[in-house]
């Protein structure tokens, strides 16, 4: 067993019982002879033999870092506040990137902090010596600054700090050692923070709970869920370790005859070296790395996997070092943020391990420079007239106007072994409102003919990684999306998968936690149709569609009926608040306008998907038709004073990304197909797009549906059924 729940030693007098369980804290139980039949002990010794689960400790990793994570989050709000560095307080382009410039020091300190504390319970550093600091810091913040300094200086390079020696620790995280002044309160509760055992950290979801708090954008998210590494091993498992597995099975029944000999062959060392060789040369990309979680997870099993090639080489009297490391990872990340949180989550979680598995962390420089891991944008390359002092001065603002930018290229991608990846999601309606229209811009004209520009951000993600493995600059690839790419634009970038390659992995609905809310994912791998396995919602299935279906009948490729064109229509979209509720509504409907003509006539009910999917909501919106005037529309005069108070500064504000051109009263995308369809009904049938299953509700006129419904138009009995 590599991993029992209890570890117990003894010298025939001291007896050591040490907890083992995956996920909790360790504690240790020490006794001696002397006291063996004390009731306490024969009631440890009973849980040891009989019940070890009674000894599991109640505190769980996850626990502790998220209350560690939280500590520190509260010190970088303090060090912000003080600082007046507010990014969203910043009013110009100059201010934004002097304040992110100088929340990223925070960010970098409060790392270095955050490593030492953990060097400190792992014995990369004299033991207590950083809390020492800060409890001395506390009655002398002055001298504290100074001390902390010099010893992220000789961490630097290695040395004396006053009668301890330093080991090196080189890397990324002490190639400036700048220490913030802090104030009495935040030294002691770092103090505080420092006195908890940092070695039981849990790095997969480490970095996600410190970015949170240390970025401004995302305070909202503090305490709020987080992607356990059991969700992250979905992804991961199928599409880095399966392969590796079998490969490794395969081997080992080779040589199942020399391993019941306890003894090997010099052909039985190749055959471990080679396979021992792939596993560190393996490389592992994340273009959108967040704060490190999937790469923490990949690297840790395949030092599983390698602890397990080791310790079967013992078995045929060989002898193997560990050869994996942090340099088989590369990340794009385009937040500082996060891509200062993940270079400290993947170094701590491999010296964690070591220390965990019995490896020595003796080697130095102890921390390595992580030269694959870049401060980019994933998709593009911005490219500038009169070229910044850098890329990332550029990017964070520091250049001298706007129209420096001259244009932008495609990013390349490093060559890799596996992609593993949870890229944003952003629908294709809100790119433009979200990412900006120079942006669009640029990646519709580097992405035409392979993205659709309705697509969901998240797809282009996939056409790079696709393009990669066409290229053979990438075996397999396994990334997270929306559920909407089943279906729409969305699908189109799985056909080009299917085209040069194919799906072996798909689970078409997974409970997920993103920007610490619980939502809905589709997870896909795949790689250029070598893995004839392919597996489906926990299941073999002999294909996977576009649609995550592994239905024989593939209907994805289904041609149109021309007899049900101009039968279905997406329902109207507003932009802007045009409803409001049945007590106003009847108000409208009941005044009387100086032309004579009812309000009834600009005023109807409206309904959406959540009407159908729930209970009503009986909401009316304002509704004039396609083309009417400003002057036409003014002579309803309750109706449209409504809309000019509320709905005239919302579509003012939305302008900047509106290329339909449509006035201010009138709904952006009246659908006037739609309404011509519908206009001689009754009664039509309506079923909503955002809903887990698919319904149908009758809806009568003159209702008005929303864009999140789809319409048909028909009043049979027959159709419907």
């Amino acid at each position: 067993m590599l991993n029992p729940p209890l570890l117990v030693v003894c010298d025939f007098d001291r007896y050591v019982v040490r907890t083992n369980f995956n996920g909790t804290v360790q504690e240790t139980h020490e006794f001696t002879n002397a006291n063996i039949d004390s009731p306490q002990i024969l009631h440890l010794l009973r849980a040891v033999f009989t019940g070890p689960d009674f000894l599991k400790p109640q505190r769980t990793t996850a626990e502790v870092t998220e209350k560690l994570a939280g500590q520190i989050a509260a010190v970088a709000r303090s060090l912000q506040e003080r600082e007046s560095i507010e990014l969203a307080d910043a009013k110009t382009r100059r201010a934004h990137a002097v304040a992110q410039r100088k929340n990223l020091r925070i960010a970098r300190f409060l790392n270095r902090i955050v490593f030492c504390f953990f060097a400190e319970d792992t014995g990369l550093l004299p033991a207590n010596l950083v809390t020492g600091i800060f409890k001395s810091g506390v009655d002398d913040p002055e001298h504290f600054s100074e001390t902390l300094e010099e010893l992220f200086a000789t961490m630097a390079t290695g040395g004396r700090f006053g009668t301890h020696k330093i080991r090196y620790f080189n890397g990324h995280l002490f190639e400036e050692a700048t220490v913030f002044q802090l104030d009495e309160s935040e030294i002691g509760a770092l103090a505080t923070v420092g006195e908890a055992d940092w070695q039981f950290i849990q790095p997969s979801i480490m970095g996600n709970l410190f970015e949170r708090g240390l970025d401004p954008n995302q305070r909202a998210q503090i305490g709020a869920h987080y992607t356990s590494e059991d969700d992250i091993m979905t992804i991961v498992e199928p599409v880095l370790m399966a392969p590796l597995r079998r490969e490794w099975s395969a081997l080992k029944s080779s040589l199942a005859s020399a391993f019941a000999k306890a003894k090997g062959s010099s052909a039985d060392r190749a055959k471990l070296t080679a396979f021992h060789t792939k596993l560190a040369s393996i490389t592992v990309l994340d273009p959108a790395c967040g704060s490190g979680n999937f790469l923490y997870v990949s690297l840790k099993l395949l030092l599983d996997l390698e602890k397990e090639v080791i310790a079967f080489a013992t078995q045929l009297d060989f002898t193997f070092k560990s050869r994996i490391n942090v340099q088989q990872l590369k990340a794009i990340e385009l937040n500082a943020y996060a891509f200062e949180l993940a270079q400290v989550a993947v170094q701590i979680g491999y010296l964690q391990w070591r220390r965990d598995n019995g490896f020595q962390n003796d080697e130095e420089p102890v921390l390595q420079n992580l030269e694959n891991f870049q401060n980019e944008d994933a998709l593009l390359v911005p490219h500038f007239r009169s070229k910044p002092k850098s890329l990332k001065e550029a990017r964070a603002g520091e250049h001298a106007s706007d129209d420096a930018l001259k244009f932008y290229t495609e990013r390349e991608w490093p060559e890799c072994g596996v992609i593993v990846s949870n890229p944003p999601f952003l629908g294709g309606k809100l790119l433009r409102r979200e990412l900006g229209d120079e942006y669009v811009d640029a990646i519709f004209a580097n992405y035409t003919n392979r993205v659709e520009p309705q697509a969901d951000l998240c797809c282009y993600w996939f056409e790079k990684a696709r393009e990669q493995i066409a290229a053979n600059n990438c075996e397999r690839a396994g990334l997270l999306a929306t559920q909407g790419i089943r279906g729409g634009a969305n699908r189109e970038t799985l056909k080009r998968i299917k085209d040069s390659g194919d799906i072996f992995f798909a689970e078409s609905d997974r409970a997920w936690i993103l920007a610490g809310a619980n939502v809905h994912v589709s997870m896909i791998g795949f790689d250029d149709g070598s893995q004839k396995h392919r597996t489906l919602d926990g299941r073999e299935v002999p294909t996977i569609n576009t649609n995550l279906t592994a239905a024989a009948a593939d209907i994805t490729t289904a041609s149109r009926l021309m007899t049900n064109v101009g039968l279905a229509f997406m329902g109207d979209t507003k932009v802007g608040p045009f409803e409001f509720d049945e007590t106003t509504a009847l108000s409208f409907l009941c005044s009387t306008n100086p032309h004579g003509r009812p309000n009834s006539e600009a005023v109807r009910p409206w309904v959406n998907g959540i009407d159908l999917t729930r209970r009503s909501q009986n909401l009316w919106n304002v509704d004039f038709a396609p083309g009417v005037s400003e002057g036409e529309a003014a002579k309803y005069e309750a109706p449209f004073e409504y809309i000019r108070k509320y709905v005239r500064p919302v579509r003012a504000i939305a302008r900047s990304g509106d290329r339909t051109g449509v006035s201010w009263w009138i709904h952006q995308r009246p659908r006037p197909d739609m309404r011509l369809a519908i206009a001689k009904l009754s009664r039509f049938i309506a079923t909503p797009t955002v809903s887990k299953h698919r319904l149908f509700e009758w809806l009568t006129s003159p209702t008005l549906p929303d864009h999140q419904l789809i319409v048909f138009a028909r009043d049979d009995d027959y159709f419907f059924g």
